[in-house]
């Protein structure tokens, strides 16, 4: 455990393309039918807020979302299998959490585009401390409203995460709070 996803050192960058070219190859840490079928073990969140007005502002989100510029303002390492963003494409996530580090990878599962809404759902990979997926989307609003909205459903995915579930769900909503306000200040200073 302490040789990721949770670290007592910082890992250096080659180990983190070498874990995240291993992942790659890994199936899901989860079924698909356990999201589904509202599995009581599995929590479901969702935030949602204002990021701005305006087609301007909606192509600024989308490129952000897109980017990882957002998971990076709130305070992400990224690392990418594919310089675009790609069904079945993967990315790994450091994060420096005093006195640990913690890297998560998941695998981009599903992509939404069209004229007013985009995103991407991902889902974890065995190197994850939860189990589960996570949805990002920027929707444009019939009133021109930007408004961005994340949906997490995931369980706990290990002991430790078992034994520290207070806490890291402090940390999902922590984060997830952060992803809002991190696209609302990128949209404004773009």
């Amino acid at each position: 455990m302490f040789n990721g996803p949770i670290w007592l050192s910082d890992p250096k960058l080659d180990k983190l393309n070498q874990i995240l070219e291993t992942q790659s190859q890994l199936q899901l840490s989860y079924e698909a039918s356990d999201l589904l079928t509202n599995n009581a073990s599995m929590k479901t969140t969702e935030y949602c807020m204002s990021v701005g007005t305006g087609l301007d502002a909606f192509e600024k989100a989308v490129l952000c979302l897109s980017q990882f510029a957002v998971h990076e303002r709130a305070g992400f390492q990224v690392l990418k299998t594919s310089n675009s963003l790609e069904v079945n494409s993967c990315v790994l996530l450091k994060l420096s959490l005093f006195p640990f580090y913690i890297t998560s990878v998941c695998r981009i599962e599903n992509i939404i585009s069209s004229s007013n809404t985009f995103g991407f759902t991902y889902g974890t990979l065995p190197h994850h401390i939860e189990v589960g997926e996570e949805l990002f989307l920027i929707e444009l609003t019939k009133t021109n409203n930007v408004l961005f909205k994340i949906k997490t459903i995931s369980r706990p995915g290990n002991k430790f995460a078992i034994l520290v579930k207070p806490y890291s769900n402090h940390l999902q909503l922590k984060f997830n709070n952060r992803y809002l306000l991190s696209m609302k200040e990128l949209i404004a200073r773009r």
